[in-house]
């Protein structure tokens, strides 16, 4: 999709560059260039479909890996608009991931997942680009809508 097809509009978040990033709305009218396009990276295959499901039950597609290379590789073919990023991958720190990404993917919302969210934590998740910090503990339906109201904004 090419810069003349979509016209987005300036929303603050928390976190992200100069505190601004792009919201979803997009006037095309075909149904799957307004459908968001979500990455889930995290080792527990149980916890990443979970998450993968509710969120597609919702309208969203969805691709769900275990590695932060495969997270990558997908994220050049569709172009996300939220990863949704665990804090440990099987291949690398999920916040290493998140600043890849970041590098080559500004236009794309980024959340970390933690066990914990320490001060440390959240330096770290900024300093990796990630635009919000979510709490593994608030479950896996916790965390989809959390996603989705990032997807709302």
């Amino acid at each position: 999709m090419t810069a003349e097809h979509v016209s987005r509009v300036w929303t603050v978040l928390p976190w992200g560059p100069g505190g601004r990033r792009q919201s979803m709305h997009e006037t095309s009218t075909s149904a799957e260039s307004r459908t968001p396009k979500i990455l889930i990276a995290h080792p527990d295959l149980s916890y990443r479909t979970a998450v993968a499901w509710f969120l597609r039950q919702h309208g969203c597609q969805v691709t769900a890996t275990g590695s932060g290379a495969s997270l990558r590789d997908w994220a050049r073919t569709c172009h996300p608009y939220i990863c949704l990023i665990a804090d440990r991958l099987d291949d690398e720190s999920g916040f290493l991931t998140c600043a890849k990404l970041r590098m080559e993917f500004p236009q794309s919302r980024m959340l970390l997942l933690v066990e914990r969210i320490s001060p440390e934590d959240e330096r770290f998740a900024r300093y990796a680009g990630a635009e919000g910090i979510l709490r593994r503990q608030e479950g896996m339906r916790g965390v989809a809508e959390r996603v989705l109201e990032q997807v709302a904004v």
